[in-house]
């Protein structure tokens, strides 16, 4: 068996894959230490947030057109084609939701789990 506090407490592994001497600290630090293993994760769910927005940005532009141009001239053609562009870019801006919400909820709970097992180790180690 390895030393207590290097990468096992009392047998069990650390999940984190750092020593569990290292997680000690005051403020946000220890909690840094555990969310930087999904940092990936995190970028992934800041792009699709932007993506999110900039969908959401577009659709003043839409109307718009749709009000200017299109009710003016009553080309069927371009209602039609604008239409269409309106179901995509909702598609679009669900699609970028979806996995956002997704991504942010699934690092939420793995570092909720990994909290909970230093807990858990640290128990065991009293």
């Amino acid at each position: 068996m390895r030393e207590k506090g290097k990468s096992e407490v009392m047998g069990f592994p650390s999940s984190l894959g750092i020593p569990l001497s290292q997680l000690k600290g005051d403020g946000l630090t220890p909690l840094l230490k555990v969310v930087r293993r999904y940092w990936l994760l995190i970028i992934a769910a800041g792009l699709f947030t932007l993506g999110y927005n900039v969908a959401n940005l577009l659709q003043p532009l839409l109307f718009k057109a749709l009000f200017e141009n299109i009710f003016q001239t009553k080309d069927m053609k371009q209602l039609n084609l604008l239409i269409a562009g309106a179901l995509a870019l909702y598609v679009f801006k669900a699609f970028f939701q979806y996995l956002q919400l997704y991504l942010v909820n699934l690092v939420n709970a793995k570092v909720v789990l990994d909290i909970q097992n230093l807990l858990y180790y640290k128990i065991l180690n009293l």
